[in-house]
């Protein structure tokens, strides 16, 4: 049986650095945070208006509370809760999908990023060793 070799790939950064989908830079491109350069901010916001939006159902359904002394929700608060926890994130699951549809990552498009990448390593590279000869 033959063991795998680690292939070496210095060029993706999956959870750091510009255009990483985890860590945002100034001139991030990244197409499913269609929204904002600053995805904290944006996110946070998100969630306000999502739990907003699900307590403001809950309420249009008579949700009972547990200080209430009831556990056991109406028929259209459980339906709520059904639509609110497996439909609502499935669509939203759905929609992420559109973005990713028309990003082309696949075969030259791919090249061309990775293209890109180096040269702007190359002029990071460049900028920072004429500004240390500057200093020095």
């Amino acid at each position: 049986m033959d063991t795998p070799v680690p292939i070496p790939n210095t060029e993706v950064k999956h959870f750091s650095g510009d255009n990483s989908w985890a860590c945002l830079s100034q001139d991030s491109t990244s197409p499913v945070l269609l929204a904002s350069k600053r995805g904290f901010f944006y996110g946070q916001t998100a969630n306000t208006f999502s739990s907003s939006i699900g307590l403001f159902v809950l309420g249009l359904t008579h949700y009972q509370t547990h200080e209430n002394g009831s556990l056991v929700q109406n028929d259209a608060t459980n339906w709520a809760l059904f639509l609110l926890t497996t439909v609502v994130p499935a669509v939203g699951y759905l929609l992420m999908l559109l973005p990713m549809a028309f990003y082309n990552i696949t075969g030259d498009g791919h090249r061309r990023m990775m293209q890109d990448i180096k040269e702007r390593r190359a002029q990071a590279q460049a900028q920072a060793e004429s500004t240390a000869a500057a200093e020095g």
